[in-house]
């Protein structure tokens, strides 16, 4: 009926930008355990420096399959924040590189991230 637009002007509300969104893993790509919880803080002070704030969704259970076919079960975090496009091309190398670290750091083969509905995987 009005849309989403309408929806948000009839309710007073300005728009904060898109979801922008790290998944925190805790397990490497072997299935050994990380540190989960000092990757998930980290995760939310970068993107709160970044960004302005940041909120961690609660523990959520993934599974994947590895190349052989092998599946992993994992507790992941999401932490997130709201991104205009511009605010997200000013810090994209910085973002990039944060994602880069993480993966290296927790030993992943890939790191994933989400953005405006959009999931996104770097290769280490």
């Amino acid at each position: 009926m009005g849309g989403e637009k309408g929806s948000s002007k009839m309710l007073g509300g300005a728009s904060q930008g898109r979801q922008l969104s790290i998944y925190v893993p805790s397990k490497d790509k072997d299935g050994e355990p990380v540190d989960h919880a000092h990757w998930k803080k980290t995760t939310m002070a970068f993107m709160t420096r970044v960004f302005g704030r940041c909120t961690a969704m609660p523990q959520l259970q993934g599974i994947w399959a590895d190349e052989d076919g092998t599946t992993l079960d994992e507790t992941v975090n999401i932490v997130f924040s709201y991104v205009d496009k511009e605010e997200l091309s000013i810090h994209a190398e910085e973002v990039r590189s944060f994602l880069i670290e993480l993966g290296t750091a927790t030993q992943q083969a890939e790191v994933g991230y989400e953005y405006d509905g959009e999931f996104f995987t770097i290769q280490m």
